[in-house]
């Protein structure tokens, strides 16, 4: 089936998408590269912008091409976690207030699976999509130090069944937070005994 330009296609993009979703994001860019120089349209277009930015937002890497990918996927679709990504590439762009605004645009709940057609079926995994999101409102809350509302969001992602780099980057975040408690009074912190002489 290869001799089909649309599979060839269709094919890099699972593999990037895969690689993106395991956590190889540099093998995820490196997969999708090679398709900037196709003739793309609808969907797939939309598609390989979205985890292209994806890719550069969880490696905090090049923030203005990553706004730029989803500035450009949002003529075409626009869920909510792309929106919270492109929150996260603002404030790593020290765009504080534009990034606030879109991780209001956000918003607080997932809502159910899309369904989108064109040049190609898009369906999206519900499951998924929630862990996702609640995983980017909680990198989102955790950066600009509202932590225990971040740690709520990671905890909703982190009890995914379906596991994916954002479930794991939620559960590695919670892990740290039980290590490194935020509030100095906390039992593990230095504490200062007096003497009487």
């Amino acid at each position: 089936l290869r001799i089909f330009r649309g599979v060839r296609i269709s094919a890099r993009y699972a593999i990037g998408s895969a690689l993106h979703l395991e956590g190889d994001l540099d093998g995820s860019l490196a997969a999708l590269e090679s398709l900037h120089a196709e003739r793309l349209r609808g969907n797939m277009r939309y598609a390989i912008w979205s985890i292209e930015a994806a890719n550069l937002v969880l490696l905090d890497r090049d923030p203005p091409r990553a706004t730029k990918l989803l500035e450009e996927a949002a003529a075409i679709l626009r869920p909510p976690e792309d929106i919270l990504l492109g929150a996260l590439a603002k404030l790593t762009q020290g765009e504080p207030g534009e990034a606030e605004r879109l991780f209001v645009a956000a918003g607080t709940e997932r809502g159910g699976a899309r369904l989108r057609i064109g040049s190609l079926l898009f369906m999206e995994d519900g499951r998924q999509q929630e862990a996702i999101f609640h995983a980017l409102r909680g990198f989102y809350l955790e950066r600009v130090g509202r932590r225990s509302e971040a740690q709520r969001e990671l905890e909703i992602s982190a009890r995914s069944p379906v596991s994916n780099v954002y479930v794991e980057r939620a559960r590695a975040m919670l892990q740290a937070n039980d290590l490194e408690p935020s509030d100095p009074r906390s039992s593990l912190a230095p504490q200062v005994v007096g003497t009487d002489e």
